[in-house]
């Protein structure tokens, strides 16, 4: 798997490879094999305008893992499930409509916030 890297500020000193969809693109297309998918890091697609959305769009079916955490669109911030601007049911739902069938990381080190995270989960019906 390749992960979607997050987008950094415009003052950053460094641009980390693999950030856009057509960075990704230009791996995929040049190593046209089915053991390379996509780990699709929801918070860091969820800093572009088009959002997560626009990385299933693309990879699809190449998704092969998902990393999952929360920010506010703007700095990769890894928070807690349900407390920034990801829309959950509306990415679940298209996970589900694809008939993904790979595995979820949620990609937090602070505990509280992982299991606030599976109390958003189950909230919204994804876990029981």
């Amino acid at each position: 798997m390749i992960e979607n890297m997050n987008l950094l500020p415009v003052e950053a000193e460094i641009r980390y490879l693999g950030t856009t969809i057509e960075e990704l693109q230009i791996v995929f297309d040049a190593i046209q094999s089915s053991y390379l998918g996509l780990a699709l890091d929801v918070g860091h697609a969820n800093l572009f305008p088009d959002g997560v959305s626009s990385f299933i769009d693309a990879f699809g079916p190449r998704i092969g893992g998902l990393h999952l955490h929360d920010n506010d669109g703007v700095i990769d911030r890894h928070w807690a499930m349900g407390s920034g601007t990801v829309d959950w049911p509306a990415f679940f739902s298209r996970m589900k409509e694809m008939d993904y069938q790979g595995g979820y990381t949620i990609e937090l080190s602070d505990p509280d916030a992982v299991l606030a995270s599976r109390s958003y989960l189950k909230s919204i019906g994804i876990i029981q």
